[in-house]
C-alpha cells in the first residue's frame, strides 16, 4: 500500500495532461478512446474503448494490481445527461517479477465501457466524449502516464458502426472472464488460508494449472503458491491470506485463472470450514481415514484377486514358520510405494499440476500399460505361464533363492493395482496430506498403506484365523482361475477409459498391443527348458506392444472435417469451391487405415487449406439412408468411398486405398 500511495504522489508531481483526439504516444505506451459507431442516435447506447499498446516487455495493471502497482484509471469528462457503465477488463495475466507477483497486461489492452447518450440533445449535433486517463507503465522501471483523451459522435437519425472497431470490441469481449454462478464455487475459511472447491467439469478442458485472482487487493498472499488438487470430481484449491490484511471479507469475488489463458469470474460467500479441536484432533483423525480408506482399497475388483492370492499362499504354507517375516516385508513393499506416490504428487504440485489420487490415469499411455499389466496378471491366474518370481507370488515354492525378494515386490505390485481405485475417506486424507509439512505428509500415506497391508497382516500375525479357511486342495487351481475374470473386468474398464482419452482409432493398437502380450506370454509358457529365448519372447512382445499403443498420439491431426448431410454438401458446392467427401465407417478396416495414414495427416491438412477445399465426412457406422443413396448413386455397395468435386468438372472418385499423391494430384488443375 505504501508503494501505491508514492507511486500516486508522482504522477501527481510529474505527468502532464495532453489533450487529445488521436492516438498519442505518453512514454511506452500509445493510447486512445475509439468507439463502435461513428454516427448515433440521442439516447442509443454504443461501446467506448480505451486502447493502450505497450512496447514490448511494458506492462500496465489490471483492477487488482497485486503486490505493487496501480490500476489504469479514467476520470471520466462527459456532456450533461451522459450514463456510463462500469469499465470491463478482459482476463488478466499473471507478470511475475520475483519476489512480485502482479496482474496486468503485455502488447495491448481494450478497456470497454457502455455509454448511453442524452436524450436531450438534437440531430446534427456533435458530442464530444472526454476522459482523463491515468496508468502506470513497468518494464524493469515504472513511469507514471496520464492524458486527456476525447473523441467525437455526431449525432443523426440513422446511426453508422465503425464495422472494424465492432469486430475488435466482438473479440476483445471473447477474452473476460467466463461467469460462474455464485453457488458454482463452495469457500472454505481455515486458519491462514482459503479453500476454493470448483466441479470439474465447470471449468472444460483438463486443467494443468489454476490461480485464484482476486477483485480486489489485501484479501491474499498474491506471491505465496497456491495448491492445486483433483479430487474425484471437483477441483480443491488453497490460497494463502494477506499476512498484513486488516480485516477478512465475507464474501470473495475474483478470477479463477486457468493454465494462464482463460479466466472464469465469480462472487461467492465465505464458509467457516468446522473447526476441530486441535492440530493434534485433526491429525489423529485424517490418519484414521487414510487407514480405512486403505482398508476399503482390499475390495475393490483389480486389489482383491491379488489379496486373495496372497492369503491362499498363507494356507499353503502355514507349517512353514516364515509368515510374519513375509508380511512384515510385504507391508514395506507397500508403504515404500505409497511414499513413491506422496513423492510424485508432492513434486507435480510443486511444479503447478492439477493432481490427486489417480493422477497418473489422466495420461492414455498409463491406461495402456496398467491394461497391459493386468492382462498379464489375469493370464498367469489361468495358467497360461507360471513365473517362478512373479509379481504376484501366485504359488510359494520356493523355487527361488530369495523369496522375501519376490514378497517385496508382490507389495509394490498391490499398490500399482490399486492405483487405478478411489474409495470413500481417500480424497479427503490425500488433499490433507498434500497441503502439510513433509512429515505429515509421508504419516498420512503410511496409515493408508498400512490399511491397505491389514487382512494380510491380520492373518499372518494371527494364525489362529486360518482355521476359519479351508484347507489346501485342488479347489486353490479353481478358485486362482475363478479370481481371473475381476481382472479382465478391470482391463475392459481401463479399455474404456483409454478410448474415451484417445478415441476410437486408438482402440485397435490398444487391442493389438493387448493381443501382443497375450501371445508372448503364450509362448513364455510353452518354453519352460528355455528361459532366457522365452523371456526374450515375451520382453520383445512387450516392447512391441508399448510402440504400438504410441501410434496414435503420433498420427493424430486436428482435421478440417465437417459432418456430411445433402444439405452440406449442396451448400458447399453452391459456394464453388473445391469439395472433397469421406464416407467412413468405425468398423471399417480399410477407412480408418486411410484416415490415420492420409487423412489425419499434417500435410493433407495443409494441402486443403492451401486449396481452400471444403472437407465433409459422411459416417456409416450405423445405417444412413442418404449415405447409401449417394454410396448407389456412384455404383458402390459399401466404404470407403472418396470424391472430390471441382468446380467446373465431373466428380472424381478416388482409390479406395487413398494416397496423398492421388489427393495432390486431384486438386491439380486440369492441362
Amino acid at each position: 500500500m505504501f508503494m501505491r500511495l508514492i507511486y500516486s504522489f508522482i504522477i501527481l508531481l510529474v505527468s502532464a495532461a495532453t489533450v487529445i483526439a488521436e492516438p498519442t504516444r505518453v512514454e511506452h505506451v500509445v493510447t486512445e478512446f475509439i468507439t463502435d459507431y461513428t454516427q448515433a442516435t440521442p439516447g442509443q447506447t454504443l461501446r467506448l474503448g480505451w486502447r493502450l499498446t505497450m512496447d514490448p516487455h511494458w506492462h500496465v495493471y489490471w483492477q487488482n494490481p497485486g503486490d505493487s502497482g496501480l490500476p489504469a484509471q479514467i476520470d471520466w469528462q462527459l456532456p450533461t445527461g451522459t450514463q456510463t457503465g462500469d469499465l470491463r477488463w478482459p482476463t488478466p495475466e499473471r507478470i511475475t517479477i520475483p519476489p512480485i507477483t502482479n496482474y496486468g497486461y503485455e502488447n495491448e489492452v481494450i478497456l470497454i465501457t457502455p455509454i448511453t447518450l442524452p436524450t436531450t440533445l438534437n440531430e446534427g449535433q456533435t458530442l464530444t466524449l472526454s476522459g482523463h486517463v491515468s496508468f502506470l507503465m513497468c518494464k524493469d522501471v515504472c513511469l507514471p502516464g496520464e492524458a486527456t483523451l476525447s473523441t467525437d459522435i455526431a449525432l443523426h437519425s440513422t446511426p453508422i458502426r465503425n464495422q472494424a472497431v465492432w469486430q475488435t470490441f466482438n473479440q476483445t469481449e471473447t477474452t473476460y472472464p467466463v461467469p460462474l454462478a455464485k453457488e458454482t464455487v463452495h469457500i472454505g475459511q481455515q486458519a491462514n488460508t482459503y479453500t476454493f472447491t470448483i466441479p470439474a467439469d465447470i471449468l472444460g478442458e483438463k486443467i494443468h494449472n489454476l490461480r485464484f485472482i482476486p477483485d480486489q487487493e489485501e484479501w491474499i498472499d498474491d506471491s505465496a503458491p497456491q495448491n492445486l488438487m483433483l479430487n474425484n470430481a471437483s477441483y480443491t484449491l488453497t490460497v494463502p491470506m494477506d499476512p498484513w490484511a486488516e480485516k477478512h471479507p465475507t464474501n470473495l469475488s475474483g478470477v479463477l485463472l486457468v493454465n494462464e489463458v482463460q479466466g472464469f469470474h465469480f462472487t461467492a460467500p465465505i464458509q467457516q470450514a468446522l473447526p476441530l479441536a486441535t492440530p493434534t484432533t485433526s491429525l489423529i483423525l485424517i490418519i484414521a481415514l487414510a487407514f480405512v480408506a486403505g482398508l476399503i482399497l482390499n475390495l475393490m475388483p483389480c486389489v482383491l484377486p491379488v489379496l486373495s492370492l496372497k492369503v491362499l499362499a498363507i494356507i499353503k504354507h502355514r507349517e512353514s514358520g516364515q509368515a510374519t517375516s513375509h508380511a512384515i516385508i510385504y507391508t514395506l513393499g507397500i508403504i515404500l510405494s505409497f511414499w513413491l506416490v506422496a513423492g510424485a504428487l508432492l513434486a507435480l504440485q510443486a511444479a503447478g499440476q492439477a493432481i490427486g489420487w489417480g493422477f497418473q490415469l489422466q495420461e492414455p499411455l498409463v491406461i495402456a500399460a496398467l491394461a497391459g499389466v493386468f492382462t498379464l496378471l489375469a493370464l498367469n491366474l489361468f495358467g497360461v505361464f507360471e513365473w517362478g518370481t512373479s509379481l504376484t507370488r501366485l504359488e510359494n515354492k520356493n523355487t527361488t533363492k530369495s523369496p522375501l525378494l519376490g514378497t517385496f515386490f508382490s507389495g509394490v505390485l498391490m499398490t500399482i493395482v490399486a492405483t487405478p481405485c478411489t474409495v470413500p475417506f481417500m480424497g479427503t486424507a490425500v488433499a490433507y496430506a498434500l497441503t502439510q509439512p513433509l512429515p505429515t505428509t509421508f504419516t498420512v500415506f503410511t496409515s493408508m498403506g498400512i490399511g491397505l497391508a491389514a487382512p494380510y497382516l491380520l492373518f499372518s500375525l494371527m494364525p489362529n484365523l486360518l482355521r476359519w479357511l479351508p484347507k489346501p486342495g485342488a479347489w486353490l487351481i479353481t478358485f486362482k482361475q475363478f479370481l481371473a475374470f475381476p481382472l479382465l473386468a478391470t482391463v475392459a474398464w481401463l479399455v474404456w477409459v483409454f478410448v474415451s482419452q484417445a478415441g476410437s482409432m486408438a482402440l485397435l493398437y490398444l487391442l493389438t498391443a493387448l493381443l501382443c502380450i497375450a501371445l508372448g506370454a503364450w509362448v513364455f509358457g510353452k518354453l519352460p527348458n528355455r528361459k532366457l529365448l522365452a523371456l526374450g519372447i515375451l520382453l520383445t512382445s512387450i516392447l512391441f506392444a508399448g510402440w504400438l499403443v504410441t501410434l496414435p498420439a503420433k498420427a493424430t491431426h486436428k482435421t478440417l472435417a465437417q459432418p456430411w448431410s445433402v444439405t452440406a454438401q449442396q451448400a458447399a458446392l453452391a459456394q464453388q469451391q473445391p469439395t472433397f467427401v469421406n464416407f467412413t465407417a468405425d468398423w471399417c478396416v480399410t477407412c480408418k487405415a486411410n484416415e490415420a495414414l492420409v487423412l489425419n495427416r499434417t500435410a493433407v491438412t495443409e494441402l486443403f487449406e492451401q486449396h481452400a477445399v471444403q472437407y465433409l465426412k459422411g459416417d456409416w457406422t450405423s445405417y444412413d439412408p442418404a449415405i447409401t443413396a449417394e454410396l448407389s448413386r456412384f455404383g458402390r455397395k459399401g466404404v470407403p468411398l472418396y470424391i472430390m468435386y471441382i468446380p467446373g468438372r465431373e466428380p472424381l472418385v478416388l482409390p479406395q486405398i487413398l494416397s496423398f499423391s492421388a489427393l495432390q494430384d486431384a486438386l491439380e488443375p486440369q492441362q
